[in-house]
């Protein structure tokens, strides 16, 4: 996209002198005899830079860039004006209406490199627009997606408590172990039927809390990965836990790449004979 610098001056020779002299460069160049005309073509080009001169009728240019600023705040906007006006003028750049201050008569290439840094710190003036909104936007996303990971949370806290809930009511002893050896589900039933021997309970380590016998079976069924398992005559097994013989299940909680875990169901043979 061509820039755009929009010149405002009531002397028709200082705006022809500065079309001629920036001919050659590629910038669309609009110009402008008072403000009111100036603020028209504002409404019908995006321009980047405002350049106007100070003592003009009707409306001054620190008053002309004044509104140009409240309707175009990204717009670069410029004085070019005789050295008599300073005062008035510095008044205007303190009041953040100006980004600089040119002086009449101008030197040409002085005023090719000032315009040349007008049109860079509009570009980044538009840099940081685009990324505080890019910002702003991935702020916003970043709300809805902890706000539905929020949700998420509750719902599978629900569904954890809900499973809890249940697998304590189970007159079968079942037992959960995290992959790191740490017991992290134990219904009643199973505190009943080892605590015992073993002073079993919640974050334990198995090593402390389990029979050599479940330690081994769970090594070999649950904490490994398919193919390092054993055949299913060892993850289904009678052994005896405190003078009861039980019939124990170990099944391996785990994906196609991570194990899990592992869960433990103990059935006392005595249940499975009344059956």
């Amino acid at each position: 996209m061509t820039e755009k610098i929009l010149f405002v001056d009531d002397e028709e020779n200082v705006l022809r002198s500065l079309k001629r002299m920036l001919r050659r460069e590629n910038y669309e160049i609009l110009t402008a005899s008072s403000g009111e005309e100036g603020l028209r073509l504002l409404k019908q080009h995006k321009v980047q830079v405002v350049v106007s001169d100070q003592r003009m009728p009707e409306m001054t240019g620190t008053e002309f860039l004044s509104q140009v600023r409240k309707l175009y705040p990204d717009t670069i906007r410029v004085v070019l004006s005789g050295y008599a006006d300073a005062a008035a003028i510095l008044t205007s750049i303190n009041e953040g209406n100006i980004f600089r201050f040119l002086t009449k008569p101008w030197i040409e290439e002085e005023l090719r490199v000032n315009l040349r840094s007008c049109l860079e710190q509009h570009a980044m003036v538009e840099q940081n627009k685009i990324l505080t909104e890019s910002l702003y936007k991935q702020n916003e996303e970043l709300k809805v997606l902890a706000q539905q990971l929020e949700e998420l949370m509750e719902i599978r806290t629900s569904s954890l408590e809900l499973v809890q809930d249940i697998v304590s009511l189970l007159p079968m002893p079942v037992i959960g172990i995290s992959v790191d050896r740490f017991i992290t589900m134990i219904n009643p039933a199973a505190v009943e039927l080892l605590s015992t021997s073993f002073p079993i309970s919640i974050g334990m380590e198995i090593d402390q809390a389990l029979p050599v016998e479940l330690i081994q079976m769970l090594e070999k069924c649950s904490l490994s990965m398919p193919g390092e398992q054993d055949n299913e005559t060892e993850c289904d097994r009678q052994i005896t836990v405190n003078d009861v013989p039980v019939r124990v299940r170990s099944f391996g909680l785990q994906n196609k790449h991570f194990i899990r875990g592992g869960l433990l169901l103990l059935e006392p043979i005595s249940c499975l004979t009344a059956k």
